[in-house]
């Protein structure tokens, strides 16, 4: 199990200024320095599915754009500052 993971939405220019994202991927942030880091990715309305170290295939799922995750650990959001 991976203790720390990336989270990483993809967009287009227009989109993100919309607060919009159309794609995501999930890396194994503790893994390798090659796919098999990979643990998800939803892009085009596909879902590609990983086996460890190569992706077997996909399914289509089409969500659309979604609104983007704005709530990072730190920012002026939530006060926080570094010492």
């Amino acid at each position: 199990m991976p203790r720390f993971i990336w989270i990483c939405e993809l967009s287009e220019k227009s989109s993100k200024e919309e607060e919009l994202a159309k794609g995501i991927i999930i890396l194994d942030a503790t893994g390798t320095n090659d796919i098999s880091s990979i643990i998800f990715v939803y892009i085009a309305g596909r879902i590609i599915h990983f086996s460890p170290g190569s992706p077997v295939g996909y399914s289509i799922v089409d969500y659309g754009r979604f609104p983007i995750y704005k709530n990072n650990l730190k920012g002026e959001w939530n006060g926080w500052k570094a010492n």
